[in-house]
């Protein structure tokens, strides 16, 4: 009953969601232009704000005027000293959680995960998840645990008062309290550090799930597949498809790599289609997400 009741709610947020989306969609360059008026005037009387002479900016024009594009390395020293504990450096207030990245530019960095940030985050998958929901229907998402295969949850210490780690890991410690009981692996599992010890303790659990929705990298997700048979095999089950243990599954989430070329692997390996929604999530932000049945990625312009 209280999945019923969920789903049907999820349901109802995700027409509500949609209709705010077509309105986005009709003026995409002044919502960004309104999105980046509102970051200027929260982070104006920041040391990068005062630098840059925030309080003057009013437009898209003067912002490119007064605020020189950058590489990382040249943030770098403005990043430093906020991850060594200083005060609205160029956000208001201390940053706390911090994720490390790899890219192909500048070697690894450290990328500031404020509040608003993770807001953020935390607004993209939700927009993933209702887009899902208006294809599978709410009762049936909500109606059995969802598996979210990430990074380790548990932060490491950076500075004073601060702490670096996975963004993954960092979005689902920091699941919505309605989300927490249907979210698999669980916090016992998703904080083990070591990654093989990690995936045979999610192995084992999703087995005896029903689970309902996958998210996560293809790639990773084959390799769960992989060692979910292989613990099957040798408790003497021999699977001929992962659809016997999920026979609710319909929904796949997915980002990091293109999905194309393992699109046939997770057919075969599941024994049907399930629907598919690409995400980008970003260190540095949600970036888009895959609105539409006929593919693409859509930007959350706001």
């Amino acid at each position: 009953m209280t999945a019923g009741l969920a789903g049907r709610a999820i349901d109802w947020l995700a027409a509500r969601r949609r209709r705010q989306l077509e309105s986005v969609w009709r003026d995409p360059a002044g919502t960004q232009e309104r999105a980046l008026l509102r970051l200027v005037a929260a982070a104006r009387d920041t040391d990068f704000g005062l630098e840059h002479g925030f309080r003057g900016i009013t437009s898209v024009a003067d912002y490119q005027r007064q605020v020189p594009v950058r590489d990382y390395a040249q943030h770098r020293p403005w990043l430093a000293r906020a991850a060594a504990g200083e005060r609205s450096v160029s956000w208001p207030g201390e940053c706390r959680d911090w994720v490390k990245t790899s890219g192909t530019t500048s070697g690894d960095k450290l990328i500031p995960v404020t509040p608003e940030a993770l807001a953020g985050q935390r607004k993209g998958g939700w927009d993933a998840l209702l887009t899902m929901a208006a294809r599978t229907g709410g009762p049936r998402l909500m109606g059995g645990p969802m598996l979210f295969l990430g990074g380790c949850t548990t932060l490491r210490p950076l500075g004073p008062g601060s702490r670096v780690g996975d963004l993954s890991g960092l979005v689902a410690s920091r699941l919505p309290l309605g989300f927490r009981s249907r979210y698999s692996p669980g916090p016992a599992c998703a904080s083990i550090a070591d990654w093989e010890t990690r995936l045979d303790a999610t192995a084992a659990l999703a087995a005896t799930q029903d689970i309902r929705l996958l998210s996560g990298m293809p790639s990773w997700l084959v390799i769960l597949f992989e060692r979910i048979a292989r613990q099957s095999e040798a408790g003497g089950r021999r699977l001929r498809d992962l659809g016997q243990l999920w026979p609710e599954l319909r929904a796949l989430i997915h980002g990091g790599v293109a999905f194309a070329p393992y699109a046939s692997v997770f057919d075969e390996w599941l024994g049907r289609r399930l629907e598919r929604i690409e995400v980008y999530p970003a260190s540095e932000g949600f970036v888009a997400v895959q609105t539409e049945a006929t593919g693409g990625l859509t930007l959350m312009l706001d």
